[in-house]
Protein backbone atom coordinates (compact mmCIF):
# COMPACT_ATOMS: atom_id res chain seq x y z
CA UNK A 1 0.00 0.00 0.00
CA UNK A 2 1.26 3.46 -1.26
CA UNK A 3 2.56 5.74 2.07
CA UNK A 4 1.93 8.84 -0.21
CA UNK A 5 0.29 11.36 2.09
CA UNK A 6 -2.66 13.69 0.77
CA UNK A 7 -2.77 17.48 1.61
CA UNK A 8 -6.48 18.38 1.89
CA UNK A 9 -8.22 21.46 1.63
CA UNK A 10 -9.28 21.67 5.10
CA UNK A 11 -11.47 24.90 5.10
CA UNK A 12 -13.55 22.92 2.29
CA UNK A 13 -14.02 19.70 4.48
CA UNK A 14 -15.32 21.82 7.17
CA UNK A 15 -17.56 23.71 4.93
CA UNK A 16 -18.78 20.55 3.45
CA UNK A 17 -19.54 19.55 7.67
CA UNK A 18 -21.10 22.48 8.22
CA UNK A 19 -23.28 22.15 5.32
CA UNK A 20 -25.00 19.25 6.47
CA UNK A 21 -24.66 20.40 10.41
CA UNK A 22 -22.22 18.14 11.91
CA UNK A 23 -19.94 18.40 14.57
CA UNK A 24 -16.67 16.50 14.16
CA UNK A 25 -18.00 13.68 17.09
CA UNK A 26 -21.45 13.35 15.21
CA UNK A 27 -19.24 12.57 11.29
CA UNK A 28 -17.21 10.18 13.15
CA UNK A 29 -20.08 8.49 14.68
CA UNK A 30 -22.36 8.70 11.06
CA UNK A 31 -19.19 7.76 9.21
CA UNK A 32 -19.10 4.09 11.18
CA UNK A 33 -22.62 4.02 10.22
CA UNK A 34 -22.04 4.54 6.49
CA UNK A 35 -19.19 2.26 6.69
CA UNK A 36 -16.35 4.65 5.98
CA UNK A 37 -15.17 5.44 9.08
CA UNK A 38 -12.75 8.04 10.20
CA UNK A 39 -12.30 8.74 13.63
CA UNK A 40 -12.57 11.45 16.00
CA UNK A 41 -9.00 12.61 15.35
CA UNK A 42 -8.25 11.68 12.05
CA UNK A 43 -10.85 14.48 11.41
CA UNK A 44 -9.33 16.86 14.07
CA UNK A 45 -5.99 15.91 11.83
CA UNK A 46 -7.50 16.78 8.31
CA UNK A 47 -9.56 19.99 9.46
CA UNK A 48 -5.85 21.01 10.93
CA UNK A 49 -3.97 20.48 7.60
CA UNK A 50 -2.42 17.59 7.80
CA UNK A 51 -2.17 15.05 5.07
CA UNK A 52 -4.25 12.08 4.92
CA UNK A 53 -3.34 8.13 2.73
CA UNK A 54 -5.35 7.05 -0.04
CA UNK A 55 -7.44 5.09 2.13
CA UNK A 56 -8.83 8.33 4.47
CA UNK A 57 -9.20 10.02 1.10
CA UNK A 58 -11.51 7.68 -0.10
CA UNK A 59 -13.38 7.19 2.74
CA UNK A 60 -14.05 11.51 3.18
CA UNK A 61 -15.26 11.32 -0.21
CA UNK A 62 -17.27 8.67 0.45
CA UNK A 63 -19.01 10.32 3.61
CA UNK A 64 -19.40 13.46 1.64
CA UNK A 65 -20.15 12.13 -1.60
CA UNK A 66 -17.99 14.27 -3.94
CA UNK A 67 -15.23 13.61 -6.19
CA UNK A 68 -11.61 13.92 -4.48
CA UNK A 69 -10.82 16.70 -6.22
CA UNK A 70 -12.89 18.70 -4.55
CA UNK A 71 -11.13 18.11 -1.34
CA UNK A 72 -7.85 17.90 -2.25
CA UNK A 73 -5.74 21.06 -2.15
CA UNK A 74 -5.59 22.03 -6.38
CA UNK A 75 -2.29 22.41 -6.26
CA UNK A 76 -1.76 18.89 -4.89
CA UNK A 77 -4.12 17.91 -6.89
CA UNK A 78 -2.45 18.76 -10.02
CA UNK A 79 0.91 17.70 -8.89
CA UNK A 80 0.18 14.38 -7.51
CA UNK A 81 -2.95 13.34 -10.60
CA UNK A 82 -1.62 15.47 -13.61
CA UNK A 83 2.13 15.92 -13.90
CA UNK A 84 3.02 12.56 -11.98
CA UNK A 85 2.88 10.12 -14.78
CA UNK A 86 3.71 12.93 -17.48
CA UNK A 87 7.17 13.32 -16.31
CA UNK A 88 7.76 9.81 -16.25
CA UNK A 89 6.38 9.11 -19.96
CA UNK A 90 7.71 10.91 -23.00
CA UNK A 91 5.48 10.69 -25.53
CA UNK A 92 6.38 10.36 -29.35
CA UNK A 93 3.65 12.75 -31.15
CA UNK A 94 5.81 12.34 -34.43
CA UNK A 95 4.59 8.20 -34.26
CA UNK A 96 0.98 10.01 -34.49
CA UNK A 97 1.28 10.77 -38.15
CA UNK A 98 2.53 7.29 -39.22
CA UNK A 99 -0.24 5.51 -38.33
CA UNK A 100 -1.38 3.53 -40.90
CA UNK A 101 -5.07 3.35 -40.30
CA UNK A 102 -6.26 6.95 -40.83
CA UNK A 103 -9.55 6.95 -39.02
CA UNK A 104 -6.88 5.49 -36.13
CA UNK A 105 -4.88 8.74 -36.46
CA UNK A 106 -7.80 11.02 -36.26
CA UNK A 107 -9.31 9.36 -33.11
CA UNK A 108 -6.04 10.02 -31.29
CA UNK A 109 -5.39 13.41 -32.66
CA UNK A 110 -9.09 14.09 -31.42
CA UNK A 111 -8.07 12.85 -28.36
CA UNK A 112 -4.84 14.64 -27.98
CA UNK A 113 -6.53 17.76 -29.27
CA UNK A 114 -8.99 18.10 -27.05
CA UNK A 115 -7.09 16.89 -23.66
CA UNK A 116 -4.86 20.27 -24.36
CA UNK A 117 -7.92 22.09 -24.46
CA UNK A 118 -9.03 20.86 -21.28
CA UNK A 119 -5.77 21.50 -19.67
CA UNK A 120 -4.94 24.97 -20.93
CA UNK A 121 -8.38 25.92 -20.07
CA UNK A 122 -8.71 24.37 -16.44
CA UNK A 123 -5.47 25.28 -14.71
CA UNK A 124 -3.58 28.16 -13.66
CA UNK A 125 -0.57 25.68 -13.12
CA UNK A 126 2.08 26.85 -15.01
CA UNK A 127 3.84 23.68 -14.86
CA UNK A 128 1.16 22.09 -17.00
CA UNK A 129 1.19 24.70 -19.46
CA UNK A 130 4.45 24.42 -19.98
CA UNK A 131 4.19 20.96 -20.77
CA UNK A 132 1.92 21.37 -23.62
CA UNK A 133 2.85 24.92 -24.93
CA UNK A 134 4.52 23.39 -27.94
CA UNK A 135 1.98 20.55 -28.16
Amino acid sequence: MSKTRIHIDERKVRELRFEINLTQEEMADISLNRNCYISIATIKRIESGHPISQKTLRKLCQFFNVDKSAVIKKDEFYKNQLLSPWKKTTINWGMITNLDNSAEHKKISSICNELHSLLNENTEDEQVKVIFQNA
